[in-house]
């Protein structure tokens, strides 16, 4: 009998050694596989998403406009995207006169979205953008890190969140702090460990409630000096990334370089690509040189300059100020190379008979403009300094540079005038926008292969003023998007409703307004036609 029985129980064994491996409960959710992301249905995937913004500078729901609707998350499927980085605003769901009582507004707003979200199979990313002690991303927020009741309430909070939350497959995960900004602690290291701390403690709180989501744990952006109250943001992102201790998590990064092309609201006239571009800028201002009226006739040219190991990288540059209502008249700005075989020839030169359309556009006192006028770079109205510069060059090893040009400063209400060339110094000079974009953002992918873990692109986007007059938003986002979807690197792009980066530019409480065709577009050749 008792050979029978085992028999049977042998049998039995065998026949369920034979099942495939039973899937974890872990499984009807998004998480994480070494360095890849899975799906609810078990399969890899890469998050293509787009940033909603929820108006999130609005303290009370009751002031969010008409940021998106049901369509919205419609038209989000039509443009080929998988996900929604939900933006969010601790205030929407607790009071500071009333901390740790959660509004249940708040979490109805959310409902609303993940059942539209759901409708149309996209995945939810839940970021709080805005958290108790203030907006990071403007370095105003360093409440967050010196007062310990306001990390306590955003530990609660998200313990809350993930309460609710925690059987929801729509959503992918939650991002804990938008873009921090610490404090500085002595070194580096020690002030990235504060972040690193408060994600912890807060990933901790999470897995009381929900062990089923992914945690986006984002590096620190910059640093502040805790005395002047500058933030340092020129820090190599190397050095400000950590680990937490989870097994479910995504690092996260957002990139907007060169931000001088992308900010495009913050006063610059810039093309992409346009000139050179740099990586790891050591100096950005070492020095420059003049050039000096030689001739007497309007013609100026500079001394030659060369590479040394104080700069390697140079720009073409004209220069007013004091001109208390003058104008300065500028032509034939130049840039010739000499070999060391004693050949020349020009690398730059700009007629000005088309519109100057300079790299960097800089006043002391937001006075000034300038234009093109019968083959002429015309400057005038600059009561302070007034710079414009243009491409950026590389100083090549053995060759020696002048830079030239005329100048008419006879209307200068007795103003200084100058063309000069600046020189910066980068650890890294790139050919092109392209090269330039890919090296950043394989840098993310190197942090994903040395540590195993994958990385999300949390943020990427350009300035509404990029997509106008053919100043190459769409090749930027092309470019990145070009990456992305080579290198598998999950990304979102950043917004859908938002004045300066928005698929749609305008005011949300207008929804919807003139959509970015062009945005739109490049969108659907990379996710939906690719």
């Amino acid at each position: 009998m008792l050979k029978q029985i085992a028999a049977v129980i042998v049998g039995i064994m065998s026949v369920i050694g034979s099942f495939p491996e039973l899937k974890p409960e872990q499984s009807r959710f998004y998480h994480t596989d070494g360095r890849d992301i899975i799906a609810p249905d078990g399969t890899k995937t890469v998050l293509y998403g787009m940033g909603f913004g929820n108006d999130f500078w609005s303290s009370s729901l009751s002031e969010v406009g008409l940021h998106h609707n049901e369509d919205s998350f419609r038209e989000m499927k039509e443009l080929g995207f998988n996900s929604v980085r939900f933006l969010l605003n601790y205030r929407w769901f607790e009071g500071d006169d009333k901390p740790y009582t959660y509004k249940q507004e708040g979490f109805d707003y959310l409902d609303r979205s993940i059942a539209w979200a759901k409708k149309y199979g996209i995945g939810l990313v839940l970021n709080m953008h805005s958290p108790q002690g203030g907006y990071q991303s403007q370095g105003k927020g360093t409440a967050l890190w010196t007062d310990t009741e306001n990390q306590k309430r955003l530990i609660s909070l998200w313990g809350e969140i993930a309460r609710r939350y925690a059987d929801e497959p729509s959503v992918i995960g939650y991002g804990i702090v938008n873009e921090p900004v610490v404090p500085e602690k002595g070194t580096i290291a020690a002030s990235v460990a504060q972040c690193r701390s408060l994600v912890q403690r807060c990933t901790d709180e999470i897995r009381k409630y929900d062990n089923n989501h992914i945690i986006f744990a984002e590096h620190v952006c910059a640093i502040q000096d805790t005395e002047t109250g500058q933030n340092d943001w020129t820090i190599d992102p190397e050095k400000l990334w950590y680990l937490i201790d989870d097994p479910n998590v995504v690092y996260e990064s957002h990139y907007y370089e060169p931000s001088v092309f992308t900010h495009q609201s913050a006063g610059d006239d810039v093309s992409y690509p346009a000139g050179l571009y740099t990586g790891d800028v050591l100096s950005y201002w070492v020095n420059c040189i003049s050039a000096d009226n030689s001739l007497k006739n309007g013609y100026y040219e500079s001394d030659y300059f060369r590479r040394t190991e104080e700069y390697n990288v140079f720009s073409p540059v004209v220069h007013t100020w004091e001109l208390d209502g003058g104008t300065v008249y500028f032509d034939d700005l130049t840039v010739t190379e000499y070999a060391p075989d004693g050949s020349s020839h020009t690398i730059y030169h700009n007629d000005f008979s088309e519109p100057a359309d300079p790299e960097g556009i800089w006043s002391s006192d937001d006075t000034g403009r300038y234009y093109t006028e019968n083959g002429k770079l015309v400057v005038t109205g600059a009561n302070g300094d007034y710079v414009l510069t243009f491409s950026s060059l590389e100083l090549k090893e053995g060759c020696r540079y002048k830079v030239s040009g005329y100048m008419d400063n006879s209307r200068a209400n007795g103003g200084a005038t100058d063309i000069r060339a600046d020189f910066m110094l980068a650890e890294r000079v790139f050919g092109s926008g392209k090269e330039y974009v890919d090296y950043n953002l394989s840098r993310l992918t190197e942090f994903s292969k040395k540590n195993n873990v994958p990385v999300y692109l949390g943020e990427y986007g350009a300035d509404s003023e990029c997509f106008r007059n053919g100043r190459g938003g769409e090749r930027w986002v092309s470019d990145v998007l070009e990456y992305c979807t080579e290198n598998g690197l999950s990304c979102s792009y950043h917004a859908y409703h938002e004045i300066m980066f928005g698929l749609y530019p305008e005011d949300t409480t207008n929804y919807p307004l003139l959509r970015n065709e062009l945005l739109a577009q490049t969108f659907k050749r990379w996710l939906v036609h690719k």
